[in-house]
């Protein structure tokens, strides 16, 4: 029989506001929080909550033949547990099943990890005490 490892990856960007040449030295506020919190909510009930209910099931229903890896990233968790509780609640879920593994990736997909070995290692090290 083959053996087939499902990957899957849940990450987030973090949606900054438009910023205007006016708003420099008035406003240091960058990030657009409704858009963070639309595009999350939006996400989480149409993709990611009803994936892992069908990870879960599929886990529980083949005594351990079922196994699937996951891949998160650090701001994709940070938006999950401020706008979408109920995604980290299912990821518990998962990895109670015991066939799940997460992988670990740098925190914030950020492009000084692949200049500097030194900023790559902090960041992945910082996602896995995350996911820990």
């Amino acid at each position: 029989m083959k053996t087939i490892c499902l990957y899957f990856e849940i990450h987030q960007i973090i949606h900054l506001k438009r910023y205007r040449c006016f708003d420099i030295g008035r406003d240091h506020y960058y990030y657009d929080d409704y858009e963070n919190e639309r595009s999350i909510t939006e996400i989480a009930e149409r993709s990611y909550i009803p994936a892992l209910n069908t990870l879960i099931d599929m886990a529980k229903s083949n005594d351990g033949a079922f196994k699937v890896a996951l891949s998160l990233s650090g701001v994709g968790l940070e938006q999950l547990e401020i706008y979408a509780p109920t995604v980290i609640e299912l990821l518990h879920k998962l990895n109670e099943t015991g066939c799940c593994e997460f992988l670990c990736e740098p925190y914030s997909h950020g492009l000084s990890s692949l200049a500097n070995e030194e900023c790559f290692r902090d960041d992945v090290e910082r996602m896995r005490k995350k996911v820990k």
